[in-house]
């Protein structure tokens, strides 16, 4: 990292910055063109090993280029500020972000899915349980992203 006074190390406060991000961007590679794509998520961190869960539909463009080349890079960001100043080329931005790569795994056991949906879904609600119906889950694709090899950044 260039600027590393501005790397975040402290778990909680990497923790703190994926609470405040509602969007993943996942980043893959197609044919070797550049493809991403915004994705809600949920994860858990363990140690320092992070896990994104995702979810979608079970065909589509993303499915198709995954299951060529499951290496993939993500980011998400958040606290966006603009820092205003006299003249125009000192005007910055605050934020936070997080940045990594990793491999996506296929999550194929129904109720190891639904675990991934549940940390989804507490991710946006204030609710610890969900129930999720064996035919919900079976009509969509749950995906999951475990890296140690990220970063934090803020400024």
């Amino acid at each position: 990292m260039r600027r590393s006074q501005r790397e975040v190390t402290q778990i909680s406060d990497l923790r703190s910055i994926i609470d405040s991000c509602e969007v993943c961007r996942i980043a893959m590679i197609d044919n070797g063109i550049p493809y991403i794509v915004p994705m809600n998520f949920g994860y858990e961190i363990d140690g320092k090993t992070l896990t994104l869960y995702f979810h979608c539909a079970k065909v589509g463009r993303k499915l198709d280029i995954l299951n060529q080349n499951p290496n993939v890079c993500f980011e998400m960001d958040c606290s966006h500020e603009l820092i205003t100043a006299e003249v125009a080329c000192e005007y910055s931005f605050k934020y936070q972000s997080i940045i990594g790569n990793g491999v996506v795994e296929f999550i194929d056991d129904l109720e190891e899915k639904q675990v991934a949906l549940s940390h989804i879904m507490k991710k946006f609600s204030d609710k610890e349980n969900f129930h999720f119906s064996e035919q919900a889950v079976n009509n969509i694709t749950v995906f999951e992203i475990k890296t140690s090899d990220f970063t934090g950044k803020k400024h």
